[in-house]
């Protein structure tokens, strides 16, 4: 890398850095400004169950998607080189979202691990990720607000926008740039390394198939089976049997995944990515994360994730 490329390619991370920044500053604001709106204006009761996932679609649609949008206008290339919706074959997408699935599954169990060995150290997360689902209504609404609506614009930013701008400098280190903001900007322990682990498969399909579409159905999926999980946890069901519902469906798309990973695998280097030389990586690595609007959103996301841990 030349010194006009080395300037250019900090100043792209930068910009990502700046437009995190920026996502981070409205993800903060605006639902603050919509309650208070909703309360002074509409007169509605902040502790009304259907407010929170109404502001949480309109909060992910105005800050993540909008701000994405903004930085892709300006961007030196098109929206849709930054952004593609190229649709794969079916035979294609489906062995990587089996795979992707069991990694969250695994990664989730393993969260689970880390946050259990947190909790001696009297270190917990001070955020509730509860979803409240008293009815079949507000089951819809939550499938929008925690599931349609995320994996949409979340993909849209960082699968999108993040991985596509640092890809021509790598496709491993566009994965991981785009790993690490995906997972701190979740702004809590309890999502931060799952969100990590996930992000590096979602990069990965996205990778392989140059479009986002796998990476929004699987990111569809995994946020859907949380709200059926909240739903079926806050039913009159059976323990046992919710039990061997969620232990069954964990194991048919584990072993479904670890199929696809042998029969994919087979395929000469399928799982590995041309890149630049380790050397090389670790100098855009390293220059990346060290860039100024990187240093300054590192900072911002690292002390709203602090601001919710409680010891």
């Amino acid at each position: 890398m030349n010194p006009y490329e080395l300037k250019h390619y900090k100043k792209q991370c930068s910009g990502i850095g700046l437009l995190i920044i920026l996502t981070s500053i409205t993800l903060s604001i605006v639902p603050t400004a919509l309650y208070l709106l909703c309360y002074y204006a509409f007169k509605v009761n902040p502790t009304n169950p259907v407010l929170e996932p109404i502001i949480d679609i309109i909060t992910s649609i105005t800050s993540i998607f909008l701000t994405g949008l903004f930085y892709g206008k300006i961007s030196e290339r098109s929206l849709s080189e930054l952004v593609p919706v190229k649709k794969g074959r079916f035979t294609d997408v489906l062995p990587l979202v089996f795979m992707a699935l069991t990694t969250s599954f695994v990664s989730s169990y393993m969260t689970d691990i880390l946050l259990t060995n947190f909790s001696f150290f009297n270190i917990e997360n001070g955020v509730n990720l509860e979803t409240n689902i008293p009815d079949a209504p507000m089951f819809i609404l939550q499938i929008f607000s925690v599931a349609v609506i995320p994996a949409l614009v979340e993909e849209f930013l960082f699968r999108g926008i993040i991985l596509h701008t640092i890809k021509p400098y790598g496709s491993t280190l566009a994965i991981l740039v785009s790993s690490v903001l995906f997972a701190l900007l979740h702004g809590n322990i309890t999502q931060i390394p799952f969100t990590f682990v996930v992000g590096l498969a979602l990069g990965f399909m996205t990778v392989k198939e140059q479009s986002i579409i796998p990476a929004v159905i699987t990111h569809f999926l995994i946020n859907l089976f949380s709200v059926i999980v909240s739903a079926m946890l806050q039913s009159n069901m059976d323990e046992t049997l919710l039990n061997i519902i969620y232990f069954a469906v964990i194991l048919i798309v584990a072993v479904a995944g670890l199929v696809c990973a042998g029969v994919i695998g087979i395929k000469k280097d399928y799982f590995s990515i041309s890149d630049v030389n380790r050397i090389e990586y670790r100098f855009r690595v390293k220059k990346c994360f060290t860039s100024a609007g990187m240093i300054v959103a590192g900072i911002i996301l690292i002390l709203r994730t602090l601001e919710t841990i409680s010891i």
